[in-house]
Order: structure tokens, then C-alpha cells, then sequence
């Protein structure tokens, strides 16, 4: 059974299905964003679905899904999140690290960074960006070092370590998006709840007066660039334990591999598992599963 983040489906692995799982079957818990919570992709295709969903469909991995479409990497490992009269709740690392000591994955699942890029429909892709009147560069590069370099390192190094506390001898893969596609295309309002209908990077262009689309196109493909090149350097920093699963290329620049404009289609989503799949097998097999 696949375990999604999304309400329309049951999110709990109780002990009955895990014993049925496929003794073969390598066990996983995954954390993040809509790349790995798209319910979307579920009403474009319910026999396919998402990424994590095509992923379970391989039968070769089974997971415990965490993910949250909309969450950010501040939240996942800090925790920003308020309930009733702005209230805070508990960190989202806690309910993760709970999950991995209760079913002892083989492996570990992240995917965050674009909300934090890219979120509030844009407003924190502006923190990047100058306006075409200030007759500087469209994409404020310096700031863009920093916070990748800096503040989305150390917040991926504080999750990394937790997962490691729990449970010594996983292996943590970390993605970081292909390249988005800046085109203005929206999700639809969706049923049961679904609220994010974006564009999330054209407003925040537009507003910007930058054009025409290649800037726009040079500045995601920066951002995309400087957020992989810290899981590799994370990578690096942690070997043997933190992989890095490089998306960018997978994608055409279309809209058949891309829904909108920063989710793939359900036949996108296929061609990142295909690549997930082996980036992912090919550490575990070297492992002796227990």
C-alpha cells in the first residue's frame, strides 16, 4: 500500500500492512513538498498518480509518506507552523524522526527547497530578484548564494543529522527539481480541499517587469542550479550516507512533461521515477538487506 501525505488517502502504516509488504521490497520514509504530495496527478491519472505513487508502483520500494504539498524546508526542519490563535505545533522533523524509529526504513527521502524558492505565489521569488528599472541584473546572485549556500544547507544538515540520530545506517537521497517552467500555467482549483492553484513565478516577474521569457528562463535555471549544487556539496559533506538525485534534464521544456508550471505531468512524473529508481537501487543493492 502506497502512503500518501494527501487527506483523500489513508496516511497511517499499521502493523498489518506492513507485515504484508514484500519482504523484498526496500522501506523507505519520505518527507517534503507537492513533488511528493500532487493530488492533482491523481485526477489527471488515479492509475498512476504522483511521483511517489509511480515510484511504490515499481514494487520495488514500499513508503511511509510524510509529505505535505505547500510545506517548506524551514518548517520540515525547525518548524514554523501555527495552530489556533497562532499558536505553534510541534516541529515537522519530530513527527518524521517518529516514523523512521517506528518502521526502521531502509532509506530516507527528501524533497524540499522550491516552496521556500518559489512559495506564497511568488512573493519569495521576488526575495531574488531586481526590478528591470533598478538597471541591474534581473536575478540578485549574491543574495541567492547566500541563502542556498547558507540558510538551506544548514537546515538540510540539521534534518540529515536527526534522520542519522534515529537510525544510523540509512541512506538519505535528496532531489532538487529539474528546471521549472516560468509560463504563467496554473493548477485548477481542485476538489477535496486541493488550494494551491498558483502561478507561483510569472507574478513575480511580471511585477518585476522582467522580460522577455529567456531571462525569466536564465534566472529559474540558476536558482535550480544553486539548490542542487548544495545537496551535492551535502552529498559530499556526508558520504556514504546522503546521495543526491540530480532531476535537472529529465524534463522537457514542454507542456507535456510539465502540468503547470512547477509540477510535472503524470507522464513527467514517470520519467523522475524511472531515474529515482535507479539512482536509488543502485546504493541499496550494494547494501546486505536484512
Amino acid at each position: 500500500m502506497y502512503q500518501t501525505g494527501n487527506a483523500t488517502f489513508e496516511k497511517r502504516i499499521d502493523a498489518e500492512a506492513a507485515k504484508s509488504w514484500d519482504e523484498q521490497a526496500w522501506v523507505g520514509v519520505s518527507e517534503g513538498d507537492s513533488w511528493f504530495d500532487y493530488l492533482p496527478a491523481f485526477l489527471e491519472d488515479p492509475f498512476k498518480g504522483d511521483l511517489l505513487a509511480q515510484l511504490h508502483q515499481t514494487g520495488k520500494f514500499h513508503i511511509f509518506n510524510l509529505a505535505k504539498a505547500g510545506d517548506t524546508l524551514e518548517n520540515m526542519a525547525y518548524g514554523t507552523d501555527l495552530g489556533p490563535n497562532a499558536q505553534p505545533v510541534p516541529c515537522q522533523l519530530l513527527t518524521t524522526l517518529d516514523a523512521i524509529r517506528q518502521h526502521r526504513p531502509d532509506f530516507f527521502l527528501l524533497s524540499a527547497g522550491g516552496n521556500d524558492m518559489a512559495g506564497s505565489d511568488g512573493v519569495e521569488l521576488e526575495f531574488f530578484l531586481n526590478h528591470a528599472s533598478s538597471g541591474e541584473a534581473p536575478l540578485r546572485t549574491a543574495r541567492a548564494l547566500d541563502t542556498f549556500q547558507n540558510y538551506c544547507s544548514k537546515a538540510m544538515q540539521t534534518i540529515i543529522d536527526a534522520v542519522k540520530g534515529a537510525k544510523p545506517d540509512i541512506k538519505i537521497f535528496i532531489h532538487g527539481y529539474d528546471y521549472a517552467m516560468p509560463d504563467g500555467r496554473a493548477v485548477l482549483r481542485a476538489p477535496l480541499g486541493f488550494h494551491f492553484i498558483g502561478p507561483w513565478l510569472l507574478p513575480a516577474f511580471a511585477r518585476n517587469r522582467i522580460w522577455p521569457d529567456i531571462e525569466r528562463y536564465k534566472v529559474i535555471r540558476a536558482l535550480i542550479n544553486m539548490l542542487n549544487e548544495t545537496i551535492e556539496n551535502l552529498a559530499k559533506a556526508n558520504p556514504g550516507i546522503v546521495y543526491h538525485i540530480d532531476c535537472r534534464g529529465i524534463l522537457q521544456q514542454n507542456t507535456a512533461d510539465w502540468a503547470n508550471e512547477l509540477h510535472p505531468s503524470v507522464g513527467g512524473f514517470g520519467k523522475v521515477v524511472a531515474h529515482f529508481t535507479e539512482v536509488i537501487l543502485e546504493v541499496l543493492n550494494a547494501m546486505q538487506k536484512p
